[in-house]
């Protein structure tokens, strides 16, 4: 940013929780103590060159062998982050996952999934270090788990996270998803 632009700026794709690595360098990201949100202050602009001066920055740390995976996420999450906006409906995006899982034998076409086979594949595919690093409840069979409410017919919008971690173990890229 410095070379072309004169000055390190805030990137959106930064932002993201759960970001780890710039998609575009593929390097750690550096965490600082600027706070994003306060109570008694809504709007807060501090510029990236004042906040790296301010804030000893600290690279972000995670096992070696979640690399490749958080890396995908990054680059996905600014892939989406630079498609023209959308309203996503809720139900096509709940029929293609039952359609995947379907082709997986792990639901019926019309709609039932197999959620105890569903949970154990997915523990079985899904590393509980990136689980636990990416703040993501495990696959207890619970009503209230973000992963059986995805595919369950959608009451309300979910967390992207958990849209990633589903497409994750369904193997299937965003951009064809």
């Amino acid at each position: 940013d410095r070379s072309q632009y004169g000055e390190a700026y805030w990137h959106r794709s930064h932002q993201l929780p759960s970001s780890e690595l710039c998609p575009e360098h593929e390097c750690r990201l550096l965490s600082t103590s600027v706070p994003y949100r306060t109570d008694t202050i809504r709007r807060v602009l501090i510029p990236a060159e004042h906040a790296i001066r301010l804030t000893p920055c600290t690279p972000a740390s995670f096992p070696h062998h979640l690399r490749p995976l958080l890396l995908d996420m990054a680059k996905e999450a600014a892939w989406l982050l630079n498609q023209p906006v959308t309203p996503s409906d809720q139900m096509a995006l709940w029929h293609r996952y039952i359609a995947l899982l379907a082709d997986r034998n792990l639901a019926t076409y019309n709609g039932r999934v197999r959620e105890r086979t569903f949970l154990n594949a997915f523990a079985q595919r899904v590393h509980p270090e990136l689980l636990s690093l990416l703040k993501c409840p495990g696959t207890k069979p619970q009503a209230s788990s973000p992963l059986l409410r995805l595919i369950r017919p959608p009451k309300r919008p979910e967390h992207p996270l958990h849209h990633f971690l589903l497409r994750h173990f369904l193997d299937v890229p965003i951009h064809i998803f």
